[in-house]
């Protein structure tokens, strides 16, 4: 899709890590943008495990 004019968007995010044991790490995630088409408003999420050994 062709963009007329100057666009601007905004890009945010964030990570929570929550320590389960020594070595194990739960992550709840969220990412997102907001602006004008073509971007959008977008918004994502998920969860993550962190294993070091």
């Amino acid at each position: 899709m062709p963009v007329i004019g100057n666009q601007g968007w905004f890009e945010y995010g964030g990570r929570l890590g929550f320590r389960i044991t020594k070595g194990w790490v739960a992550d709840l995630f969220l990412n997102g943008t907001a602006g004008p088409q073509p971007i959008g408003n977008t918004l994502h999420g998920g969860v993550g495990l962190r294993i070091s050994y």
